[in-house]
């Protein structure tokens, strides 16, 4: 049997909350920031990389995070069905399973892994060049990867080898299995943040065009104006904690203020939809294209005129739906 290469970073259980029709026939809208274009595909389409959870481990199967992950999903599956069916924050295992599928969606994703990536580029450099400061520095150092069983080429002088760190003109990949290892402390980190918050459950009005979400669907917002383009972490009081979990509901957390349940009409729901569009990494996805959303001159436009306000937007300097 073939192994599965493509790897959900936004599981298939959550997007399909988004889509259009029935069962094999269901769609998801999506508006490509990056292929600039619009389009309708199956939710296993879409929020995926091959191998994105691969790892090389010595003794163990290099799908056994992704399989980990899958399990889980299956969990999480049915108590996100249980939370939208009764809208209501559920307690108890429920409850600690919303979390865990949150964390995983704000940790897991291509946005922090592209993070991490950088510092560790800017980091390895940084350490090769001082490494190559002196051939003795150099010497050194080969002995002690050679002795720690590093195979280590004789055949390029030092000279030949510091001309090319110097240069910088190579690219740096940091393995999967190094990603995975950043991302595990987070994941917990976040999900103690998450208990901390009072949870609001918002409903969008039966004609508001309904909630959509993003391919980084845990959204961090400032709620201070003293946040506002500074960055954010997610233990940090005057932030709010985005999370749609269909067209009809989203939640929010805030540390202090009330737990509540609350409809919301089109002028709220564009608002929400707003915050989401500004936090996608490359794609929006939802039901279909009549969502609402904040144009930059504030006035609520409908879903399939989203793609131009953004390329717009992007013209005028500015990312995102907002002034």
């Amino acid at each position: 049997m073939s192994e599965a290469r493509k790897h959900h970073y936004v599981p298939q259980l959550y997007l399909r909350q988004f889509t259009t029709g029935s069962r094999k026939q269901a769609r998801t809208y999506v508006t490509d920031i990056v292929q600039r274009k619009t389009f309708a595909t199956g939710s296993g389409n879409i929020a995926a990389e091959r191998d994105f959870n691969r790892i090389e481990v010595d003794g163990l199967d290099p799908n056994s995070l992704e399989n980990a992950y899958a399990s889980f999903e299956a969990k999480a599956a049915t108590a996100l069905n249980r939370l939208i069916h009764l809208v209501d924050m559920p307690d108890g295992e429920d409850r600690l399973v919303i979390f865990n599928l949150m964390a995983m969606l704000a940790v897991r994703n291509p946005r922090f892994r592209m993070n991490i990536s950088s510092f560790l580029d800017d980091v390895y450099r940084k350490v090769g060049k001082l490494v190559m400061g002196s051939e003795e520095r150099w010497i050194s150092v080969r002995q002690r990867m050679s002795d720690a069983g590093y195979t280590v080429p004789d055949n390029i002088s030092y000279a030949q080898l510091k001309e090319f760190i110097t240069s910088d003109e190579y690219d740096v990949v940091v393995p999967t299995t190094t990603l995975a290892r950043f991302e595990l402390p987070q994941y917990h980190l976040a999900i103690q943040t998450m208990m901390k918050r009072n949870w609001q459950i918002f409903i969008s009005d039966e004609n508001s065009g309904g909630f959509v979400t993003c391919d980084h669907p845990v959204n961090l917002i400032a709620t201070d104006e003293r946040l506002l383009g500074r960055p954010l972490g997610f233990g940090l009081p005057g932030t709010a904690v985005l999370f749609p979990l269909s067209p009809k509901i989203m939640i929010a957390g805030e540390f202090g203020g009330q737990s509540l349940r609350r409809k919301v009409d089109r002028a709220e729901v564009a608002v929400l939809n707003s915050h989401m569009i500004d936090g996608a990494v490359a794609q929006i996805y939802a039901a279909d294209d009549r969502f609402p959303y904040m144009a930059p001159d504030q006035t609520i436009k409908a879903g399939s005129s989203l793609l131009d306000d953004l390329i717009h937007a992007e013209g005028n300097g500015r990312k995102g739906t907002r002034q």
